[in-house]
């Protein structure tokens, strides 16, 4: 029994040390990659390139991959691209993508290290294979886990460690926030929610410091 109390003991001095905040972000974690690691979404042929995110996503193989981002190569009638990518035309006959593209610019870095993987591994570099869609699942996991640790700052100007540890737990597992990093991981909800906290973040910053530098950063964010 003085054994278990010592082990409790050490293991709550060592969250101490550690704190509670970046704790509750270690288990928000480890159960966010439980969760897509036991569904295997990218997998699934459209499993993440779905529903709104067929037109944020459809910029980046036009662009990296075809080099057209008037998406003239959807004219040569592959019937790869139907489900993949949008194919709506003006009445002059361009085509055109009714989402802009803010998450493709989020999207980015992890597309070009999937096509990156994809070459190197010999994998189809069509934008799509499953190389790209295993990065794509883990890019809102990236900004959310970086967000929840500015909202840390946050939170530790206003309330003690404890409390702060709490909110990001119910915000993290006790929202929707859950979903939309491990079932529908492109969708714009877990961006944006991470934009959001990181606009907080500078405005706070500005106030603090006044300037052009956390004006750019500021208006980044938000644009």
């Amino acid at each position: 029994m003085r054994k278990l109390k010592s082990c409790f003991s050490d293991l709550l001095s060592a969250l101490g040390r550690f704190g509670l905040a970046r704790a509750a972000i270690f288990v928000f974690a480890f159960v966010v990659i439980a969760t897509i690691f036991n569904n295997n979404r990218w997998k699934t042929e459209h499993g993440l390139v779905i529903h709104d995110v067929i037109s944020y996503y459809s910029y980046l193989p036009a662009a990296i991959v075809h080099g057209d981002m008037k998406f003239g190569f959807l004219d040569e009638g592959s019937d790869f691209f139907k489900g993949r990518i949008v194919n709506s035309k003006t009445p002059e006959g361009g085509h055109y993508q009714k989402m802009t593209m803010g998450l493709a610019f989020l999207y980015l870095p992890f597309f070009l290290l999937a096509h990156l993987y994809a070459w190197l591994s010999g994998a189809e570099m069509n934008g799509f294979s499953l190389p790209y869609m295993f990065f794509l699942q883990f890019a809102a996991l990236f900004y959310v886990l970086v967000a929840l640790l500015v909202l840390r700052k946050i939170l530790l100007k206003l309330v003690n460690e404890k409390l702060a540890a709490i909110v990001i737990l119910v915000i993290g597992l006790g929202t929707n926030l859950f979903f939309y990093t491990t079932l529908e991981a492109a969708m714009s909800h877990a961006f944006n929610f991470s934009l959001f906290i990181f606009f907080i973040w500078f405005t706070i910053r500005w106030h603090e410091q006044p300037g052009p530098k956390n004006s750019v950063l500021t208006g980044l964010v938000i644009g």
